[in-house]
């Protein structure tokens, strides 16, 4: 069973382990799931209280966030800096024995460079589930929802006739690149 995430057989990819285990019936039941118990617990007191809380202290991150903004944007800026001037040089070919790194320099660079947009965009989008209402099973459903749901769906978008097209449903690299665009 292929999950929201179809093995493309002329790319030469199996499916993962994620692929098999999160498929579209069980990422659904669990955000169903999660919105259900968050329904019930949001009549009881500690429920109310929770969403408000949940609530205030995302508005208190993104303040606080927002006063560190010099140095987040030193940070982007640099990484975005090193890993341009670290692109201009050709590429060094990996190592031919299996012992030693087979990361180079600039592949970390680019992982880091990744892993700061990837945790800027979460950090937005569950401040958008916990910050749009002080309902617990508003934020509880918008939660779950954009982490079970949302790679799924911009991949389905990414690789849809509008912005990948064929390309982008036949070569999982073609998808990558097509859905930044959607993320960021």
């Amino acid at each position: 069973m292929d999950g929201p995430d179809p093995v493309r057989p002329a790319a030469h990819e199996g499916s993962s382990i994620g692929q098999t285990l999160l498929a579209w019936p069980i990422r659904l039941l669990a955000v169903g799931g999660a919105t259900a118990i968050a329904w019930i617990w949001s009549g009881t007191p500690a429920g109310v209280q929770l969403g408000w809380a949940l609530q205030y202290s995302l508005l208190t991150a993104v303040a606080v966030v927002s006063s560190f903004w010099f140095w987040i944007l030193l940070l982007n800026v640099g990484t975005a800096l090193l890993w341009v001037v670290l692109s201009w040089r050709p590429p060094t070919p990996p190592p031919t024995s299996a012992s030693g790194p087979r990361w180079g320099f600039l592949d970390v660079v680019t992982w880091v460079n990744r892993q700061i947009g990837h945790i800027e965009v979460l950090a937005a989008w569950m401040a958008v589930a916990f910050v749009l209402s002080p309902c617990l099973t508003k934020q509880v459903a918008l939660l779950a929802g954009v982490d079970l749901l949302g790679g799924p769906i911009i991949n389905g978008i990414a690789a849809s006739r509008f912005f990948g097209g064929a390309a982008a449903r036949e070569s999982r690299a073609a998808l990558l690149m097509e859905r930044r665009s959607l993320r960021y």
